[in-house]
């Protein structure tokens, strides 16, 4: 995409998980501004599950902190291998910006984080960058989603596990192969 195109969400339905009503309005306005006409909202994450089946969201837009039901068990629900809206893209918000909670947030396959305030300029360049760009969508266990920094880490150490194994088992072998050598000199 040139930086002359212009993203137009008209095509795209986009679910807001938001449980307060004047954030949820603000988030609609911007997206409505940005060409978005197949806008649903909820104030909590429990009935999420139904507006999923239902509404059949491209993306999902959702409050980190919500008053019902965490973010992260909604996430781990979402990305549940049997969940057929697993792939869906999800943006966070939050007004709180610590490390641990940025990282929090992405482990549970969040797309991408956005602080609060949210500027319009903001949420169209994360929504750009869903649309335009190619996800990495993986399955580990019961997980699929994005692929995270955990996960990253994960499958690192599981390359590692598997190198450390195979130098062990070499290392043993070649301890057989002299010790035979040694025996027969």
């Amino acid at each position: 995409m040139r930086d002359t195109d212009v993203l137009v969400l008209d095509c795209l339905s986009i679910l807001i998980i938001e449980d307060s009503e004047n954030m949820s309005t603000l988030l609609r306005a911007m997206l409505q501004a940005f060409g978005a006409r197949r806008i649903s909202s909820t104030l909590t994450a429990d009935t999420s599950a139904d507006d999923l089946y239902h509404f059949r969201p491209d993306i999902i837009i959702m409050d980190w902190y919500l008053n019902s039901l965490r973010a992260s068990e909604f996430l781990r629900k979402l990305r549940h291998k049997d969940n057929p809206h697993a792939g869906i893209p999800v943006i966070a918000i939050t007004a709180e910006t610590r490390k641990s909670v940025v990282i929090d947030a992405l482990s549970h396959g969040v797309d991408n984080i956005m602080s609060k305030p949210l500027s319009a300029q903001s949420l169209y360049d994360r929504l750009l960058i869903l649309v335009t760009e190619d996800r990495k969508i993986i399955r580990i266990n019961d997980y699929v989603g994005p692929l995270t920094p955990a996960h990253r880490a994960m499958v690192a150490k599981e390359i590692m596990d598997q190198v450390q194994r195979l130098a062990s088992e070499e290392a043993d072998e070649y301890s057989d192969d002299t010790q035979s050598m040694t025996i027969a000199i």
